[in-house]
């Protein structure tokens, strides 16, 4: 995967020295992912951790 650098602070991603642009949704996916590397993680504690526990059934029915 290479050298993976996240800057908390300034929602930033770095790969082998170069900045990954990211939107506010794909930094938190890839660094709750990236923090229980390893981990089995369910959809439901991925939702919980990015939308502070909506599920995807209530995001989608909020834009339509």
């Amino acid at each position: 995967m290479g050298n993976v650098n996240f800057l908390i602070k300034q929602h930033s991603v770095y790969k082998d020295g170069k900045e990954i642009l990211l939107t506010n949704t794909e930094f938190k996916m890839i660094y709750y992912l990236a923090s229980n590397k390893g981990m089995a993680l369910s959809k439901d504690q991925v939702y919980n951790y990015i939308w502070n526990g909506e599920s995807l059934w209530m995001i989608a029915t909020s834009l339509i």
